[in-house]
């Protein structure tokens, strides 16, 4: 169990970093503020909405690491320079990491045992998450 629990806690690391990263690197892209904007909610929106269609029918490994698989790749085809691709480009990190997020709360509380799982939850979500 201790092996699961640090490996959830980069897991959650990571996922919270990336997301954060990703909203603050939004407002600094040259261009326009509000189509930048507009992408990255839409791209949330359809992340949310994503993962409430398929959450029960696709295992949530599966979506945690194909969310994080998507942010990253995405954040690093990001660094090519070119505004209009970047912008698109971040947005679908933006949409994997959302994925990756809401596939990770109920993934984090199925895997530790009813007895110790409020207990591991906080740990993992407070250590991460502030």
């Amino acid at each position: 169990m201790a092996a699961a629990s640090l490996v959830l806690l980069l897991t959650w690391f990571t996922i919270m970093l990336s997301y954060y990263g990703v909203a603050l690197g939004l407002g600094g892209l040259p261009g326009s503020l509000h189509v930048t904007f507009s992408l990255a909610a839409a791209a949330e929106l359809a992340g949310v909405l994503l993962t409430a269609a398929v959450i029960d029918k696709v295992a949530r490994h599966c979506l945690v690491a194909c969310g994080m698989l998507l942010a990253g790749a995405s954040c690093l085809a990001a660094a090519s320079g070119v505004t209009a691709l970047a912008q698109c480009l971040l947005a679908a990190g933006k949409f994997g990491c959302t994925v990756a997020l809401i596939a990770l709360s109920p993934y984090t509380s199925e895997l530790f045992p009813t007895s110790h799982r409020a207990t591991a939850i906080h740990m993992i979500k407070d250590s991460c998450s502030r």
